[in-house]
């Protein structure tokens, strides 16, 4: 698992390409409130000082749970052709698997994003052992590259 420390380091290489701060979202309930307060607005200090911080252990039990529960929403959100929300899911994704530990992180190709992101959710799934909905022929064409059906002409297989 990964030290505040390391956790810290993270949050400052992704910054500059997390424009919206969704893997800082994702990162920061990680850190025990003296670190992730330097990450936090004054607003969000205000609101979170004096003890209303909530500290989530970084175990390996906490985050796969979290990983498992938002699967289902992401694997929608691919189906559906929503680019953005998809996208948005794949950096939580991210965030989750990298406090895993490099070995999870680097088992992920990261990289196949094609299909609003199918190939990786599938590769999450199998990695953790989620049931990936293979009945679901759409989905299952996304997740290997193809487009969800022959004809589609919303971005999918491209």
């Amino acid at each position: 698992m990964r030290t505040p420390q390391e956790i810290v380091d993270r949050i400052k290489k992704v910054q500059p390409d997390d424009m919206f701060g969704f893997q800082l979202g994702d990162l920061l309930p990680y850190l025990p409130w003296e670190q992730a307060k330097e990450f936090l607005n004054e607003e969000g200090k205000k609101e979170f000082e004096g003890g209303k911080w909530k500290y989530e252990e970084p175990t390996k039990e906490n985050i796969t749970k979290v990983v498992r529960e938002y699967m289902e929403f992401a694997l929608g959100k691919a189906e559906n052709h929503r680019g953005l929300s998809a996208g948005r899911s794949i950096e939580h994704f991210k965030a989750w698997i990298w406090l895993l530990g490099d070995e999870d992180y680097g088992a992920i190709n990261w990289d196949e994003y094609e299909n609003y992101g199918a190939p990786i959710l599938r590769q999450v799934c199998e990695r953790y052992g989620i049931p990936f909905p293979m009945d679901n022929k759409g989905l299952e064409r996304m997740s290997r590259g193809l487009s969800c059906r022959e004809g589609c002409d919303e971005g999918c297989g491209k």
